[in-house]
């Protein structure tokens, strides 16, 4: 009995000990690409009080960034990295 529950005491360390360098070579490929990604896009679903607004960004690093919204009032978000401006063109208006 006494030498079952040493060998499985054993594989269980065998097995933690290699999950978690699988881990942590997955962490180090994760950071890399993170690192290396010049542009990244995505689609969004924004909720403010009760109203819902959808649309999709696109970023280029290291500053640019663009959000288009696909609403009524098309109101699209452009920053230059130093300001933000926010164009409605429904109302063709600029902030």
């Amino acid at each position: 009995m006494i030498k079952k529950i040493n060998i499985l005491l054993k594989v269980s360390l065998i097995f933690f000990l290699s999950t978690t360098n699988v881990f942590a070579e997955l962490k180090e490929e994760l950071i890399k690409k993170l690192i290396l990604t010049k542009t990244l896009s995505f689609d969004f679903k924004q909720k403010v009080e009760e109203k819902e607004e959808r649309g999709s960004c696109f970023i280029k690093y290291p500053l640019l960034m663009r959000c288009n919204y696909t609403n009524v009032k098309e109101k699209i978000l452009i920053s230059n990295g130093r300001t933000v401006a926010i164009i409605k063109k429904k109302y063709k208006k600029i902030y």
